[in-house]
């Protein structure tokens, strides 16, 4: 079909339908990579003249799951039995992690610090699960006002695409360290297996409860560093298999995120078993 508008968000985007498939492959610069049944492509098609206002206010967070689980490497498949609930989970994220999810999104594009980091309002506000441009540089100047970026000019071509500049001050690195006593407080820790026959459970049980919660779950599996953090943490290998685990499937293991218990500073961990 090459290049029509994005079912989410209307952006001009790459569709192709694969021979003998009922659903479709987008890619959209906003809303990432997913895949899109046949007939959820139908409903948000064109006008989406059949949706309630309730459900086309759920779009911009779907924007957000799709776009977040792409920079995580993970394709969603949309159908009309998902897609309000992989939304409603980007609904309830607090002012407070979206702010955070903006710093942290101009950290990792700082190569070092002091580099000039460049961002886009109109592709990357699914990132912090904002619900528009507008929202997105809300926050954007919010983090100047505090003093943890440091607004600059881009060159009249990038200006036109959309580009913001900033550099992140040592404010704003600072802030993104973890407290002198290890950790950081509002996360935990969520060990199990990432096999892919577990991506749903993962998706609309384990995703979705975790964010309700208040907290960020950030899959490790998925991190750079997840081999290293296999051998070290869980004692396991890269090939998945976990030594004294309970869990066996032959899938990698990781720790979503580490957080404090009660305010001790002892780590916590809460073991999901397959029973």
């Amino acid at each position: 079909m090459g290049a029509k508008p994005c079912p989410i968000c209307k952006l001009n985007a790459s569709i192709e339908q694969p021979y003998n498939v009922l659903a479709y492959e987008i890619e959209c610069e906003r809303c990432g990579r997913f895949g899109i049944s046949d007939i959820l492509f139908l409903v948000l098609g064109p006008g989406q003249g059949d949706l309630s206002p309730a459900d086309r206010s759920l779009l911009p967070y779907l924007s957000a799951h799709t776009k977040q689980a792409t920079t995580q490497g993970v394709v969603v498949m949309l159908d009309t039995d998902n897609w309000r609930e992989y939304a409603r989970a980007h609904t309830r994220t607090p002012v407070s992690q979206k702010v955070r999810k903006l710093l942290e999104l101009l950290a990792d594009r700082s190569s070092y610090p002091g580099e000039v980091a460049k961002i886009s309002a109109e592709v990357d506000y699914p990132l912090l699960d904002a619900k528009s441009v507008e929202g997105f540089k809300y926050f954007f100047e919010h983090l100047g006002e505090l003093e943890y970026i440091e607004e600059v000019q881009v060159s009249h071509p990038e200006a036109a695409k959309g580009l913001l500049g900033c550099v992140v001050t040592v404010e704003g690195w600072k802030r993104l360290e973890p407290p002198a006593g290890g950790g950081i407080p509002g996360l935990c820790f969520i060990a199990m297996s990432f096999h892919t026959s577990l991506n749903e459970a993962y998706q609309l049980g384990i995703h979705a409860a975790v964010r309700e919660c208040g907290f960020e779950p950030v899959r490790i599996d998925l991190e750079h560093h997840n081999e290293k953090f296999l051998r070290q943490d869980l004692g396991g290998d890269p090939d998945g298999s976990v030594h004294g685990g309970r869990l066996h499937t032959p899938a990698r293991w990781g720790i979503l995120r580490g957080g404090l218990c009660d305010g001790t500073g002892a780590p916590c961990r809460l073991d999901l078993q397959r029973r």
